[in-house]
């Protein structure tokens, strides 16, 4: 495994030169945990320039790592050449699907189901009694309605009705919005 030296991290390459799938081994990830722990999230982040995690998370031991971030950085400890921010994308079919196949836990975001026909036949009947003459946004008392209506109905489990971005206000304006204008 490369040792950092005093300079630090050699360059970034271009990215046809290396790729996330060139990560295959799991003590380079565990060396960037090493790395992260001793630096804290912060300085991590900030040193290898990549923004705090939204959604994607590998557990190890019981802590938490940004994913994208740690895979960025494993791959330097790997291969000797940091994986930035930009050349690879973070999520389900990328980063996830490569630190899970090294054996770690990946956290993935809470997603919100989609609308059903029924949720949407009701934000369709909102707009058709009101077009033009109301502006659809997140404090307009219709629109408010309609989301604490949609958020009562048992169409979802407890669970996720209690998110409190499920059916929000600001989420019910949007496909009661015209198309055009």
């Amino acid at each position: 495994m490369p040792e950092l030296g005093a300079g630090g991290p050699q360059q970034p390459v271009a990215a046809r030169d290396v790729a996330l799938a060139d990560l295959t081994d799991p003590q380079a990830v565990l060396a960037a945990a090493r790395e992260f722990d001793q630096r804290g999230r912060e300085g991590f982040l900030d040193k290898y320039g990549f923004r705090p995690a939204r959604g994607y998370f590998v557990l190890i031991d019981g802590k938490q790592y940004d994913a994208k971030a740690l895979a960025g950085v494993a791959h330097l400890h790997q291969h000797g050449t940091l994986l930035t921010r930009d050349m690879f994308s973070g999520g389900d079919s990328t980063v996830a699907r490569r630190l899970e196949h090294l054996g770690f836990e990946v956290t993935k975001p809470n997603r919100l189901p989609d609308w059903t026909t029924d949720e949407l036949m009701l934000a369709l009947d909102l707009y058709l009694r009101t077009r033009e003459r109301i502006a659809y946004s997140a404090s307009t008392q219709i629109v408010t309605d309609l989301s604490a209506e949609l958020r009562a109905l048992r169409i979802f489990g407890d669970e996720t009705r209690a998110d409190p971005r499920f059916r929000n206000p600001a989420g019910v304006a949007l496909p009661t919005q015209p198309l055009l204008d």
